[in-house]
């Protein structure tokens, strides 16, 4: 009973993470997405053990899991989970997983001590993210992998994995488990269109292809953040011309430009080097002002149970300022992309 107690706390502090991840747009509305009643709908299906969540980048995974744990607990499901996006590259096994994790007890063993006296649900996001920043396949990725097909054999434990098509069409680890996908679709125009008119932007002055691009969540959220700044709709004609408006505001022309761009650098190449999408603020001591700047102009973003990391806000923001870096040191992208 205490031990039960004990992991129960613990695994809700990592779990926190995922449920607090931001679901609204700049002026505080959310997109419906009916994905969330199918998935409601398999939690009670006992068919089927894992429900993969597959969606291309910037299609609203991260905030429909967010969306989809905080409606479990209402409905009585224990929710656990982890975020893989700050993995460490030491992290190969389940005993590494568990110090990681900061658990008493191996993290499928905590899970199944829950599961004896009440449903749970474990959420499992940016695996994407993971396979993103590895230089090559490692023994992470098998390690997570091996975790869902455990779980997946614990009688009272649905698991809910967040990934891209690709990732889960060749993940040859999962065989055997009773699964289900389901295709996170983007919004259809009708339904981003309000959101683009109460930005006071009048929506028949876009190109068809900003507006196939803006039912991309991700990019819809920049085009309102930016338009909320001050920037004009005619200068953000597609979702490489915001990042570029965002980089030249807040990365060449701001104030203290090239200590910021410099800070920018800095962050890409650890993270590219650590293969993770975070690093530890512990770590940033000199550089306050910067990620408080970057912060508000949103670039990056805090995370963690208390707000201990600092990655980019979305991943498509680390590719921009890689690629960046990789000029300004004159390399070959292609060649460092293919590497």
């Amino acid at each position: 009973e205490e031990l039960q107690q004990q992991v129960a706390e613990e695994l809700e502090r990592q779990v926190t993470e995922i449920l607090c991840w931001p679901r609204a747009l700049p002026s505080g509305s959310e997109l419906s997405r009916p994905e969330h009643q199918k998935i409601e709908g398999l939690l009670d299906d006992a068919d089927v053990d894992v429900i993969v969540l597959l969606g291309e980048g910037g299609s609203g995974k991260s905030a429909l899991m967010a969306t989809l744990g905080r409606s479990a607990q209402a409905s009585g499901w224990r929710v656990v989970g982890m975020r893989l996006d700050r993995l460490p590259k030491y992290v190969e096994n389940p005993e590494a997983l568990r110090e990681y994790l900061c658990l008493s007890v191996p993290f499928t063993d905590a899970v199944a001590s829950l599961a004896q006296k009440e449903r749970v649900l474990v959420l499992i996001d940016q695996l994407d993210a993971l396979c993103d920043m590895m230089a090559a396949p490692t023994k992470r990725l098998s390690l997570v992998l091996n975790t869902v097909k455990e779980l997946a054999r614990i009688s009272g434990v649905k698991v809910v994995l967040a990934a891209r098509p690709f990732e889960y069409h060749y993940s040859v680890q999962l065989l055997g488990a009773k699964l289900k996908d389901i295709q996170l679709s983007l919004p259809k125009w009708e339904d981003v269109r309000p959101h683009i008119e109460a930005a006071g932007v009048n929506p028949e002055t876009l190109s068809s292809e900003l507006k196939e691009e803006l039912t991309r969540p991700q990019v819809l959220n920049l085009f309102l953040a930016r338009i909320q700044s001050g920037d004009v709709a005619e200068n953000l004609t597609t979702y490489f011309a915001m990042r570029t408006t965002l980089w030249e505001s807040e990365g060449v022309n701001a104030p203290n430009c090239s200590r910021l761009r410099q800070f920018l650098f800095d962050l890409v190449q650890y993270l590219a080097n650590e293969e993770v999408l975070n690093r530890p603020l512990a770590q940033l001591d000199d550089w306050v002002k910067e990620v408080l700047t970057l912060k508000s102009a949103g670039w990056l973003m805090q995370t963690g149970t208390s707000s201990e990391w600092i990655g980019f806000r979305h991943q498509s923001l680390f590719d921009y300022v890689y690629v960046r870096w990789l000029i300004a040191e004159s390399q070959d992208v292609a060649q460092t992309i293919i590497q």
